[in-house]
């Protein structure tokens, strides 16, 4: 038996860009622009790796999900896979935005290769949602983001080497794969040529310049799973050039840090008995921004650590909030910012339960592969990157003031000023559930 140790590294690649918000996954990294060089990489596959999806077809239909509804089942689901990943990953110091529907794409194709003890821990990170029910709901939440206008794009790809002696793919996972994930599945010598093909299908499913997101094949790997998401979407309404303004906002330490604070007038408010936060619709509404400042006498980390999925998801709910009238509206301020943030989610994995599958002895992955060699799980590479502001006018935002506001903006008396950290996120309005979640604890220099 060939006792090599063979791993899977799953990729998470989220580029968000809503207002100009961006997300592609070190951790403490606040330097995007050290971080993510961006340069321009061959969109072209290399002869080196053979796409085997072309010849194979869905044995799904449209009819077989027709059934299918985002329930208060799957809605807790992601609720309860979203809160473990952001109460994990949550710091007391660090920038964070992670993106759990990015995670839960990958995690659910690696799922349908797992069998025994590994898939049943994978199951209850899952809130106990059942892997074939979690198949039919994700396919449909990525089929329904599928059109020309849509502001969200997302692909998956599977890469798996050219040795069946290291790896050979059960045909059932490859096609279960097809019908519910849709990815393209390569063969190749995982070798520099491999590197360079996956970061160029990467740039082909990803618009814009994008990074070198692979640096190296690793030696022990067998298998890649990437997924990219890219969100791009403009504001439903506008921030006026005259609505930035000079503010201070107070990082996680006490130092005051300079800020470019876009104030509008929001009907959409969220309150509970510690936070007030508030919704921003994007262009369609399909998609919504939400930020939430927990009470003064509470940091975030505390607030996420004392949330429940149950009043998680009220929070997401943001289909169901009543606007309030014109003399209850708030005058909302919120800082210009923008990081990147990379992480492995492996370790947020096992403290959500997820423990077998990255033990070389106990991982059961047999429905990836019948050869001799179980192959375990590595490592959940997680890249995002954000940027957030009125339009991309930054040079205008920079020289207005607070006097040139009032006459274009009138102030209510109901203020909320997001002038110390807080936590926000993206939320796909027909769910209710995010697409992006993240925290604010300093403004990036």
């Amino acid at each position: 038996m060939n006792h090599k140790k063979i791993i899977i590294p799953v990729i998470c690649l989220c580029l968000v860009i809503p207002a100009s918000v961006m997300v592609l996954g070190s951790k403490k990294d606040s330097n995007f622009v050290q971080k993510i060089k961006r340069v321009f990489v061959s969109k072209t596959i290399s002869n080196k790796s053979t796409d085997i999806t072309v010849g194979m077809s869905p044995q799904k239909s449209e009819a077989d999900f027709s059934s299918i509804a985002f329930d208060d089942e799957f809605k807790h689901a992601d609720y309860t896979f979203t809160l473990g990943l952001m109460k994990n990953e949550i710091s007391e110091t660090d920038n964070v935005i992670i993106s759990p529907y990015s995670a839960i794409q990958s995690l659910g194709m690696l799922e349908n290769g797992a069998d025994g003890n590994t898939l049943t821990e994978i199951e209850a990170a899952m809130g106990g949602l059942s892997v074939d029910k979690l198949n039919g709901c994700l396919c449909k939440w990525r089929e329904k983001q599928s059109n020309e206008k849509s502001q969200l794009t997302m692909a998956n790809s599977l890469w798996i080497i050219d040795n069946e002696e290291l790896i050979k793919p059960v045909p059932q996972f490859l096609q279960t794969a097809v019908d519910y994930y849709a990815p393209n599945i390569y063969t190749t010598p995982f070798d520099k040529h491999t590197r360079d093909d996956i970061n160029a299908w990467i740039n082909q499913n990803i618009e814009g310049y994008i990074s070198k997101a692979l640096d190296d094949i690793d030696p022990n790997a067998v298998m890649y799973l990437v997924n990219a998401v890219e969100f791009d979407a403009k504001w439903r309404e506008e921030y006026l050039h005259e609505a930035i303004l000079h503010g201070v906002f107070t990082d996680y330490s006490g130092k005051e840090q300079n800020a470019e604070m876009l104030t509008s007038n929001e009907s959409l408010i969220i309150e509970d008995d510690h936070a007030t936060g508030f919704v921003r619709y994007y262009r369609d509404e399909k998609y919504a921004f939400v930020a939430i400042l927990p009470e003064e006498n509470m940091t975030v980390n505390e607030y996420i650590e004392d949330l429940t999925p149950e009043h998680f998801g009220e929070l997401m709910a943001v289909s169901k909030i009543k606007e309030k009238d014109w003399q209850s509206q708030y005058t909302v301020s919120i800082p210009k910012f923008k990081y990147a943030y990379k992480t492995d989610l492996g370790d947020s994995f096992k403290e959500m339960g997820i423990k077998k599958a990255f033990i070389g002895e106990e991982a059961d992955f047999s429905r990836i592969s019948s050869a001799s060699n179980n192959p375990y799980l590595s490592r959940v590479i997680h890249d995002t990157y954000i940027q957030f502001d009125e339009k991309g006018t930054k040079a205008a935002a920079a020289s207005l003031h607070e006097e040139n506001v009032s006459a274009a903006i009138p102030m209510y008396e109901n203020r909320l000023v997001f002038n110390r950290p807080f936590l926000y996120a993206i939320v796909d309005t027909e769910t209710d559930m995010p697409l992006f979640v993240g925290t604010l604890m300093s403004i990036p220099e």
